[in-house]
């Protein structure tokens, strides 16, 4: 079992709740007592594996797999946010603006605007558009075809430079211009994708703008809105492949995350995001070596709390299967990007396998049903229940008694989210089954399962501390 990090125990009570609703279905009829019985000890059951939703999202087109994104997330957008689809770097710097925009991020080829991307911009009414990279990345045809699909010619703007370090300088500035980042910027490599993917969510969550550098020097332009933004802190993610000693000792405020691998680094990022508010709810899957699917993600994974993880498209990296295990408890949805190509079906099944939580069954019951009937009261010590045949059946020395009731009671009811409790022994007092308990945590229930626990962010304030 893993000890991680934010928010399980919150999961694992709503895993119970529907299981609770489940259970409170009408029981049909049945033939004799003892099988009305059998139904009625059945419904204080939960299945003994959990398991995450999961689905696929895109399609064999890197531009209808744009849109299908924003669609995910919006129906409506003041702004759009367009990239281009034929390299990587405008639309990851791109990602913490559209998110403080709270806009969708689409892509466009060279000369001309993909009509499924004209009508997803006319879909959703959008007034304002942002274009990244200067006419080298996106021709000045663009502007036409916004026009074209309702956008006044004058409520479109373009950000970009010679370059993708100036772009992403210029792009850093028109977000701190919106959002102080909470003091943050983040410096990654401008000539591998990975890393600016995984930051994207995090960065777009706190609108802290990301920058590029080459691997052992720093250009110019970084430098000098380095100077410009003056951040309290420089988040550094990648490894020594990324960026090199040359780079980081010029980095006087830092904080560095970096794995052995652009996957493990992927994953350090995703515990990093953890302490920021994110949880691991939703986890959108992507191709690691390609990154044509995943360029609009980071708006909406930003939009909806959701962390970036990183694949080989045809087999599961062990740093990826080992995130997937170690949060397994949390996770309610994942979400693969793109059409098969992009992420194997196979990948996804070893990845839904991985995030799988087990219970030990036989020694849970769920106070549920004609058990939540019988049901009377709780003290610190005791859980007391008429002596009916279903308490006797289910409440018994050793089970675990479970009662999820966080929707039916006030929010000053101490029952409110309901109790865990271990079976001490069990006495019949008169017309009540009296149960003696000790309180008990759902980790003694789970044969294979993750714990994520709060912790307190590490904020760029912090880490400006200890250089001071």
């Amino acid at each position: 079992m893993s000890i991680r990090r934010a928010g399980t125990i919150r999961w694992l009570r709503a895993t119970l709740a529907v299981a609770l609703l489940v259970a409170m279905q009408p029981i049909p009829v049945a033939v004799g007592a003892e099988q009305a019985l059998a139904a009625q000890v059945a419904a204080t059951r939960v299945a003994g594996l959990i398991a995450p939703e999961n689905q696929r999202v895109g399609s064999a087109n890197r531009f209808t797999n744009s849109v299908l994104l924003a669609q995910q997330g919006w129906t409506s957008s003041e702004y759009v946010v367009i990239a281009t689809g034929r390299g990587w770097s405008d639309a990851l710097v791109g990602t913490p603006l559209a998110a403080t925009l709270k806009a969708p991020l689409l892509l466009s080829e060279r000369t001309a605007l993909p009509a499924v991307v004209k009508a997803e911009i006319k879909r959703l009414g959008a007034s304002r558009a942002i274009i990244l990279g200067g006419t080298g990345a996106l021709a000045s045809g663009i502007v036409d075809d916004l026009v074209e699909c309702g956008i006044t010619r004058r409520y479109v703007e373009r950000i970009g430079g010679a370059d993708r370090y100036v772009t992403a300088s210029k792009v850093a500035r028109r977000i701190h211009s919106l959002s102080d980042g909470e003091g943050w910027v983040a410096l990654v490599s401008g000539e591998r994708f990975t890393d600016a993917l995984s930051v994207g969510p995090w960065a777009g969550a706190l609108g802290a703008p990301i920058v590029l550098t080459k691997k052992s020097s720093i250009p110019a332009t970084t430098k000098t809105v380095l100077t410009a933004l003056h951040p309290k802190a420089v988040l550094i993610v990648g490894g020594s492949r990324s960026i090199g000693a040359k780079v980081t000792k010029q980095i006087p405020v830092q904080w560095r995350i970096a794995g052995v691998d652009s996957y493990d680094t992927a994953n350090l990022m995703a515990e990093f995001a953890s302490d920021h508010d994110f949880d691991f709810d939703n986890v959108y899957v992507v191709s690691g070596t390609d990154w044509s699917s995943s360029l609009s993600l980071g708006a909406l994974s930003a939009r909806t709390m959701g962390l970036i993880m990183p694949t080989d498209p045809t087999r599961l990296d062990i740093h990826t299967h080992a995130f997937f295990d170690g949060h397994c408890s949390s996770i309610k949805e994942i979400i693969s990007v793109g059409g098969p190509g992009w992420v194997a079906p196979s990948v996804m099944t070893e990845i839904q396998q991985a995030s799988h939580t087990h219970l030990n069954t036989e020694s849970l019951t769920l106070i549920t049903g004609d058990l939540l009937t019988a049901f009377d009261g709780v003290t610190t010590e005791t859980v007391t229940f008429d002596d009916v045949p279903v308490a006797v059946t289910t409440v018994v020395p050793g089970q675990y008694l479970v009662l999820n009731r966080s929707g039916a009671r006030p929010d000053d009811d101490p029952l409110k989210p309901g109790f865990v409790r271990q079976v001490l022994s069990v006495e019949d007092v008169g017309d009540s089954l009296v149960a003696t308990t000790r309180d008990a945590a759902l980790t003694e229930i789970l044969q294979k399962g993750s714990v994520d626990i709060q912790v307190v962010p590490i904020s760029a304030q912090d880490v400006r501390n200890q250089y001071l």
